[in-house]
């Protein structure tokens, strides 16, 4: 009995023995791939000026993808962009989280992307993981060539990763929502008022084709607008359709510029004129002011306006009003009513 306990002891011991080789053999890191470093998410997670974006990239899912051997160019804004939108974590508020998934993905482009090989002009496409387009524009500025992402500066430009290139981003690259700036318009609650006003002028289907740039008032500014112009209260609904459809036409058209415009375009465009002056779809001129290098500081001054536009911003926003791109065009929103 002795001698088969001990027998049976020493048997189940060799069993075990031999199931630790087998898990060490399993285990060998010689047989586990190794971890590139270099790769666009490690480099993203090893920077401190990129802990923002680290977390967005948590919350959003899409740290996989660029952890991956799949060759991207990532648009990657610093803590610095996230916090000129007084963003300090991710995700900052619950009813943005639809707005950091669709930011996220519109970092993404697949495959390399030399940004310093592209030629000079604006408004460049370029794919994102969405489907959508940003759009790169190249130009110069005294003997420096500027590179701009949907009017957002590039800070460092093709950094390289081992997955492919990173493109140190100063403000956050908003994404590109719909195919044309009416269906833009239609599906965003903050220009509610002014798209009625698009609508009741007969102006709205003509966003749908060619290229446009739109200062659209948000519906906080027309609702204490109060009487515009004779015949003219955007102030609520009512009184939108009880304005005369030509004269409000007027009206909408001084608020659109044809071509797309992001902001570092309205002020290059604004001083090839020689007079700081835009002409708007009416036919007149706005005068552009501010100082693009100053986050959102771009004014329109309207002929009859005692005092400039600017961007819109929310008493805390959770991102910026201007930059907004759609597939033909851009909607930078502004604080006040320009009247021609």
């Amino acid at each position: 009995m002795l001698f088969s306990n001990r027998s049976t002891r020493m048997m189940a011991f060799l069993l075990f023995a031999a199931s630790l080789g087998a898990c060490s053999k399993d285990d060998d890191p010689a047989n586990v791939e190794p971890v590139d470093r270099a790769r666009s998410a490690y480099i993203i997670e090893d920077n401190i000026n990129f802990t923002i974006c680290k977390q967005v990239l948590g919350f959003t899912g899409q740290f996989n993808l660029l952890k991956s051997d799949t060759s991207l160019t990532f648009l990657a804004p610093d803590n610095e962009a996230f916090m000129l939108q007084q963003i300090h974590m991710a995700p900052h508020y619950a009813f943005a989280d639809e707005w950091f998934h669709n930011v996220a993905r519109n970092m993404i482009l697949p495959g390399i992307h030399h940004l310093r090989l592209m030629p000079l002009g604006d408004n460049q496409p370029l794919h994102t993981i969405t489907g959508n387009n940003v759009y790169v524009s190249r130009y110069m500025s005294g003997s420096d060539t500027i590179t701009r992402v949907n009017g957002v500066k590039v800070a460092s430009i093709d950094i390289m990763a081992g997955n492919g290139l990173l493109q140190s981003m100063t403000e956050v690259v908003q994404p590109e929502r719909k195919n044309n700036l009416a269906d833009m318009l239609l599906s965003d609650t903050s220009f509610t008022l002014f798209t009625q006003a698009l609508q009741h002028s007969g102006l709205l289907g003509t966003l749908r084709e060619g290229e446009y740039t739109i200062l659209a008032p948000h519906n906080d500014v027309l609702r204490s607008s109060g009487t515009i112009l004779p015949g003219i209260d955007l102030s609520t609904s009512v009184n939108i359709l009880e304005a005369d459809p030509a004269a409000l036409s007027a009206l909408m058209k001084y608020h659109i510029l044809p071509g797309r415009y992001f902001l570092d375009g309205i002020h290059r465009a604004a001083n090839a004129s020689g007079n700081a002056s835009l002409i708007t779809l009416n036919g007149e001129a706005i005068i552009v002011g501010g100082d693009l290098d100053s986050y959102l500081s771009t004014s329109f001054l309207g002929h009859q306006n005692a005092s400039p536009a600017g961007v819109y911003r929310f008493w805390s926003q959770q991102n910026n009003m201007a930059n907004l791109p759609a597939g033909n065009g851009v909607v930078h929103t502004i604080n006040k009513v320009l009247i021609p």
